[in-house]
Protein backbone atom coordinates (compact mmCIF):
# COMPACT_ATOMS: atom_id res chain seq x y z
CA UNK A 1 0.00 0.00 0.00
CA UNK A 2 1.81 3.19 -0.76
CA UNK A 3 1.59 6.30 1.54
CA UNK A 4 -0.59 9.18 -0.48
CA UNK A 5 1.86 11.94 0.61
CA UNK A 6 5.20 11.91 -1.37
CA UNK A 7 8.14 12.30 0.38
CA UNK A 8 11.71 13.97 -0.41
CA UNK A 9 13.42 10.93 1.37
CA UNK A 10 13.69 7.95 3.03
CA UNK A 11 14.59 9.15 6.40
CA UNK A 12 10.91 11.46 6.40
CA UNK A 13 8.78 8.84 5.00
CA UNK A 14 10.50 6.45 8.26
CA UNK A 15 10.07 9.36 10.60
CA UNK A 16 6.11 9.64 9.60
CA UNK A 17 5.76 5.66 10.27
CA UNK A 18 7.14 5.85 13.82
CA UNK A 19 5.20 9.02 14.48
CA UNK A 20 1.82 6.89 13.39
CA UNK A 21 3.23 3.86 15.58
CA UNK A 22 3.10 5.88 18.39
CA UNK A 23 -0.09 7.65 17.92
CA UNK A 24 -1.65 4.01 17.46
CA UNK A 25 -0.12 3.10 20.56
CA UNK A 26 -1.24 6.12 22.73
CA UNK A 27 2.16 7.55 23.73
CA UNK A 28 1.37 10.78 22.07
CA UNK A 29 -2.47 10.33 23.31
CA UNK A 30 -2.64 11.53 27.21
CA UNK A 31 -6.50 10.59 27.14
CA UNK A 32 -5.89 7.16 26.66
CA UNK A 33 -3.47 6.90 30.68
CA UNK A 34 -6.13 8.73 31.58
CA UNK A 35 -8.80 5.93 30.89
CA UNK A 36 -6.25 3.22 31.53
CA UNK A 37 -5.75 5.04 34.97
CA UNK A 38 -9.29 5.03 35.65
CA UNK A 39 -10.29 1.97 34.92
CA UNK A 40 -8.06 0.44 37.00
CA UNK A 41 -9.03 2.87 39.81
CA UNK A 42 -12.78 1.87 38.81
CA UNK A 43 -11.33 -2.20 38.98
CA UNK A 44 -9.81 -1.34 42.51
CA UNK A 45 -13.16 -0.18 44.25
CA UNK A 46 -14.83 -2.69 42.92
CA UNK A 47 -12.53 -5.58 44.57
CA UNK A 48 -12.57 -3.19 47.97
CA UNK A 49 -16.86 -3.24 47.65
CA UNK A 50 -16.70 -7.05 47.16
CA UNK A 51 -14.44 -7.80 49.43
CA UNK A 52 -15.58 -5.57 52.11
CA UNK A 53 -19.38 -6.33 52.23
CA UNK A 54 -18.16 -10.12 51.80
CA UNK A 55 -20.45 -10.43 48.87
CA UNK A 56 -21.69 -13.83 48.11
CA UNK A 57 -18.86 -15.25 50.71
CA UNK A 58 -15.88 -13.42 48.64
CA UNK A 59 -13.71 -13.14 51.80
CA UNK A 60 -14.38 -16.90 52.80
CA UNK A 61 -13.52 -18.21 49.32
CA UNK A 62 -10.58 -15.95 49.11
CA UNK A 63 -8.93 -17.90 52.31
CA UNK A 64 -9.90 -20.98 50.70
CA UNK A 65 -12.40 -22.02 53.50
CA UNK A 66 -14.83 -24.47 52.69
CA UNK A 67 -17.67 -25.96 54.77
CA UNK A 68 -16.00 -29.12 57.05
CA UNK A 69 -17.31 -33.20 55.42
CA UNK A 70 -20.22 -34.43 57.92
CA UNK A 71 -20.12 -37.74 56.22
CA UNK A 72 -18.25 -39.83 54.04
CA UNK A 73 -19.31 -42.88 52.01
CA UNK A 74 -17.81 -45.80 51.39
CA UNK A 75 -18.26 -47.98 48.52
CA UNK A 76 -17.72 -51.77 47.99
CA UNK A 77 -15.26 -52.79 45.33
CA UNK A 78 -15.99 -55.96 43.23
CA UNK A 79 -13.56 -57.75 40.54
CA UNK A 80 -15.96 -57.83 37.21
CA UNK A 81 -13.17 -59.11 35.55
CA UNK A 82 -12.77 -62.67 37.37
CA UNK A 83 -8.86 -62.79 37.58
CA UNK A 84 -7.82 -63.23 40.67
CA UNK A 85 -4.48 -61.34 39.58
CA UNK A 86 -6.27 -58.04 39.26
CA UNK A 87 -7.72 -57.64 42.49
CA UNK A 88 -6.88 -54.61 44.14
CA UNK A 89 -7.08 -55.08 47.60
CA UNK A 90 -6.06 -57.98 49.60
CA UNK A 91 -8.71 -60.33 50.61
CA UNK A 92 -6.80 -62.62 53.34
Amino acid sequence: MADPVPFANERERILLLFRRSRRLCGEENPSSITGVLAGLLGGALLLVAVFGFDVAGARGWLRGRTSPIRSLVVLPLQNLSNDPQQTILPTE
